[in-house]
């Protein structure tokens, strides 16, 4: 039996007019690209990576990517798994790390009770000193029928992060792709990974945002995260059908103690 992750279509849009979307991300980093494609149907949002089908029978294989779906009103992620069909239920609290000095007060409590303690906060990476704040510009700029301000947050070092976002009712809340659950404790991560976070805490919706260096001999591009196609056209049964876990998957419930 298929396990159904949206309402039944007839059902939800005799509720009213759904809000929909779709839209395809591009990521480069030292040369490569990533391009992933996002489907919003209301509280749910899919992302899945997007990959040529090789030319020769010589190319290199390569294994399945990962799919999500975002629960949004439940705050749950639906993690897929197509490389051993199956799938992990999370909520978006466990995509979190969590600080070291959570980390260090959880060792005093092990070791007064007898225990082991973790791995000291110093062997992990440094973290940023403290919380940067953004800098709005005044410079607007239109991308795809939304109008976006350029904003600009300080980052670790000499880097910067260039945002331009749009606020609107019509925009879902911004997620990235999660490959696989994250450790519980670790490195504080930098600016290329919590910016989704960020953005989303301020209700912004990025369109284009470009992680750049300032060094001496100028500005350096390090990242770029840019929307190339977006469309509020209604879904194709093809799209919603996207939403449905394949009845040949199973519930990776191990995965989640």
């Amino acid at each position: 039996m298929r396990l159904p992750l949206i309402l039944i279509w007839a059902a939800m849009a005799s509720g009213g007019s759904a809000k929909e979307a779709s839209f395809d991300l591009k990521q480069v980093a030292n040369g490569q690209e990533i391009r992933l494609v996002y489907l919003w149907h209301d509280d749910q949002l899919r992302i899945a990576e997007s990959r040529q089908k090789a030319d020769s029978a010589s190319a290199a294989v390569v294994s399945p990517a990962p799919m999500n779906i975002y629960h949004l009103k439940k705050q749950e992620l639906t993690l897929i798994l197509p490389v051993n069909q199956s799938y992990e239920v999370l909520p978006l609290s466990a995509l979190l790390r969590r600080p070291a000095e959570e980390l260090e007060g959880m060792n005093a409590r092990a070791i007064s009770e007898g225990g082991t303690a973790a791995p000291p906060a110093a062997m992990m990476a440094e973290k940023s000193s403290e919380a940067a704040e953004w800098k709005a510009t005044e410079e607007t700029r239109e991308f795809h029928g939304f109008k976006c301000r350029k904003w600009i947050l300080p980052a670790r070092r000499d880097q910067e992060l260039v945002v331009w976002a749009a606020e609107s009712k019509e925009l879902p809340p911004f997620h990235f792709l999660v490959r696989g659950k994250p450790p519980r404790f670790g490195p504080e991560p930098d600016a290329s990974e919590t910016w989704p976070n960020l953005v989303r805490e301020k209700n912004w919706f990025p369109f284009l945002v470009v992680l750049q260096n300032n060094g001496r001999q100028g500005q350096t591009e390090l990242m770029r995260w840019e929307i190339e196609k977006f469309s509020t056209d209604p879904l194709t049964k093809e799209q919603k059908d996207t939403f449905i876990i394949p009845e040949n998957y199973f519930l990776n419930s191990s995965a989640n103690r």
